[in-house]
């Protein structure tokens, strides 16, 4: 009976794969084959191996600097999170800080790294920023994990935190922080593609735009294809080392994203501390922006301190076209990111309704999903633009598919929480499974699709600009390369400065609407 089980979880993957290549090429002869703008799996392959001279020097370019972003942004992650839980007055600091770094569309900041950093250390620093937050909560939530018994044999021995952090926490943390690492691995490519995007010479990310914008069908395919096969490698690579380095752990840990905790209601002194903890943000924020431009000695002429961000916005005669500037780019980058964002979100949603309805779908959809985990859908921005076209519909899919994949996890997660006695009720009294899915099931994962949508809304931002810039050219994307043009370096900082605090606000509006809807007492 083992041997059958383990044959059908093979043959069942295997199948399903080869009959969506099938649908591939068949659709990419047949239903698009006008088009000329789908090349089929075998010509994608033909492509590579004929003109892997070619690509060969950009893949390997991408990867350096993957792999350099990756190692210290990972390293800074796990130093961070290891010295929040050593020194728990810094937790809320260093956890606001890294969500800041999460919110930041990498598509406005990365014209000011571009002017602080020379070659492709601008690529290495956005990898960095990309993969940081991440491993960050994975390391918090690992080394707060350790078991309470043994953190006790280390106290009376006379250990502090430090001997607790080295002789315990490390290794129950080791399985969450190779999952995050998994996680990251992908991510550390999608940053770089996309530093590569905004200005590069060899890369992958360069050289699709340029396939793109020259109409080469099967190079772009063959590019995009090649990243996706870099980032397979680094999220197996990552999970296959996990597996050797954790064996105790169980199979199939992921991370995903809770529900919020419940605080205790109506404390003013809790009201103050949150108020002291974000001004602290702030302030070691904006303080170590100062610091970092004074200290490394820069060029005033391209690198801005917050004064100056502040002046710009705040003093002389073109005061009202900054601002009225800023509201219209974000009024359309907002609809495109609603757009998608509900599209992404529906779609997450229905698919895990089927899944908890029929438990056999899932075995049949995840690989596809450990493949979308692990595909740069950000990176594959030039494909579903030579495919779909540089319109608004491009813009959509492309936030669409940033947000699907976090909806989905946490909304199975979510319905996979309800109670096994309450599903055992229905069952009892007749119910049939879309009774539980009804009664119990969807009404236990509204706080997991809270949590979903905390993490979806900023990406779904980032993801809008990124798809901005590189299919339709417009909205935030002119502004930098008007401002870029005409030298006003200041306009570049304030404009991606901007950005970094609209996706902040967006996260703040659904944690808002979270507790309204779920702690109305705690509003």
């Amino acid at each position: 009976m083992t041997v059958s089980v383990d044959v059908r979880r093979i043959l069942v993957p295997a199948v399903s794969g080869l009959l969506c290549l099938g649908l591939w090429t068949l659709l990419a002869r047949t239903v698009v084959e006008a088009d000329a703008l789908v090349s089929t799996p075998l010509a994608v392959v033909s492509e590579v191996w004929d003109e892997w001279d070619s690509i060969g020097p950009h893949a390997g370019a991408t990867a350096r600097a993957a792999i350099v972003g990756f190692l210290i942004g990972n390293g800074l992650a796990i130093l961070a999170g290891s010295i929040a839980v050593l020194v728990p007055g810094l937790e809320p600091v260093l956890a606001r800080l890294g969500l800041a770094i999460y919110c930041m569309p990498m598509t406005a900041v990365a014209p000011i790294l571009q002017i602080v950093f020379v070659g492709r250390a601008p690529l290495v620093v956005m990898t960095a920023l990309f993969v940081f937050f991440t491993t960050y909560v994975a390391t918090v939530v690992g080394l707060r994990r350790a078991d309470d018994a043994a953190l006790a044999v280390v106290h009376v021995a006379g250990g502090g935190r430090l001997a607790q952090l080295v002789r315990v926490r490390i290794t129950s943390a080791l399985p969450g922080i190779t999952a995050g690492l998994a996680v990251a691995a992908p991510a550390a490519v999608v940053g770089t593609m996309l530093g590569e995007y905004m200005g590069s010479s060899t890369g992958l990310g360069v050289a699709m735009v340029q396939a793109r914008s020259a109409l080469q069908v099967e190079r772009t395919w063959a590019l995009g294809a090649t990243a996706a096969a870099l980032t397979l490698i680094g999220y197996v690579g990552v999970r296959l080392l996990g597996r050797l380095a954790t064996p105790w752990a169980r199979d199939g840990a992921h991370l995903a994203v809770g529900p919020a905790p419940v605080t205790v209601a109506g404390s003013w002194r809790r009201v103050a501390a949150a108020a002291g903890t974000v001004a602290a943000t702030v302030a070691v924020a904006l303080g170590g922006w100062h610091l970092f431009v004074r200290a490394l000695g820069l060029d005033p002429y391209f690198a801005k301190t917050p004064a100056d961000v502040a002046r710009l916005f705040t003093q002389g005669p073109d005061v009202h076209t900054h601002w009225s500037d800023l509201a219209d780019a974000f009024e359309t980058t907002a609809g495109h990111a609603l757009v998608g964002l509900a599209a992404g979100f529906a779609a997450a949603i229905l698919l895990a309704v089927a899944v908890a309805l029929s438990p056999a779908l899932d075995r049949l959809l995840a690989p596809y999903l450990i493949v979308l985990a692990a595909i740069p859908i950000a990176a594959m921005v030039p494909v579903i633009a030579l495919v779909l076209g540089r319109g608004q519909t491009s813009v959509a899919v492309v936030v669409a598919l940033l947000t699907f994949l976090p909806t989905f996890v946490n909304a199975s997660l979510g319905l996979d929480a309800a109670p096994s006695q309450a599903r055992e009720l229905i069952h009892v009294n007749g119910g049939s499974r879309l009774h539980v899915l009804a009664l119990v099931q969807l009404r236990y994962s509204v706080p997991w699709l809270f949590a979903a949508a905390r993490i979806a809304a900023p990406g779904a931002i980032g993801g809008a600009l990124v798809a901005e810039w590189l299919i339709t050219g417009d909205v935030l994307a002119a502004l930098l390369q008007r401002s870029r043009n005409m030298g006003d370096f200041t306009a570049i900082w304030a404009y991606g400065v901007a950005a970094v605090v609209v996706s902040l606000l967006v996260y703040a509006v659904v944690t808002a609407l979270e507790t309204l809807a779920l702690h109305p007492e705690q509003a």
